[in-house]
């Protein structure tokens, strides 16, 4: 069985060959995230129960949810009510004021136990280069467009490939070794016993503790029951520009 794979792509000056995990913009070795569905949802102020979207995928999806409100837009936490199901993302909740609600649905399954094999932490030197190595716009875009939002990869663009993920059942804590090198970046989800069939996003808290090392990704769940489940990604991309 051949052990090379399909396509690598080095982020704009950087060469390909000697490029870092986080110094490419795509590498088919690695899970993507592909958007199943993205949209808005007009939430009223008051107690409400909506669904929003009927994905039907037939498992609890990962996905992103925003607010915007008075001009501003900031990332829910698990206190939003929003979560999904195997076929839908809902809301239950209460707001003292409307909002739109901004939402992306992925096509992978968050209950996905995941460690990418090959880890490449050291970084190729930066060239001076305009040269592009691949640009694919999206479906009725025109590859010549100047907005990046039309293209499903360039190579000046960083997109979120996955490193790692996890699917924990019954613990208070956990700890997952990455061995990145780098501080990555993360996103958690939580299924709470009390609310079964539902999976929720969840951001650190004082009563919800993450650390991240360059090697290790810990968290820590404190008053609350120690039936919860939890999952989560880690990706290759670094917090910051340089990692």
């Amino acid at each position: 069985m051949a052990s090379t794979f399909g396509t690598k792509v080095s982020r704009k000056g950087f060469d390909v060959k000697t490029a870092s995990d986080k110094q490419l913009a795509f590498s088919s070795e690695w899970p993507l995230l592909p958007i199943e569905a993205e949209g808005t949802y007009s939430i009223a102020d008051g107690w409400h129960t909506y669904d929003i979207y009927t994905h039907s995928l037939g498992y609890y999806p990962v996905f992103s949810v925003w607010a915007e409100s008075g001009g501003k837009r900031f990332h829910l936490p698990e206190t939003s009510g929003t979560y999904a199901t195997t076929s839908k993302l809902s809301y239950e909740g209460y707001s003292d004021g409307a909002f739109t609600l901004h939402y992306k649905i992925y096509r992978r399954p968050v209950r996905t136990n995941y460690l990418s094999d090959n880890i490449n932490t050291t970084d190729a030197t930066e060239k001076d280069s305009g040269d592009y190595g691949i640009l694919v716009s999206l479906p009725g875009k025109d590859i010549a467009s100047t907005n990046k939002r039309d293209f499903g990869i360039r190579s000046d663009v960083r997109q979120l490939m996955i490193h790692q993920s996890g699917y924990e059942d019954n613990v208070m804590s956990g700890t997952a070794t990455h061995n990145l090198g780098y501080k990555p970046i993360y996103w958690f989800f939580m299924e709470d016993p009390n609310r079964p069939s539902r999976v929720y996003p969840i951001a650190p808290t004082d009563d919800f503790i993450v650390s991240s090392s360059t090697t290790v990704l810990s968290w820590e769940l404190n008053g609350f029951p120690d039936n919860w489940k939890w999952m989560y990604l880690i990706f290759k991309d670094p917090v910051n520009t340089n990692g």
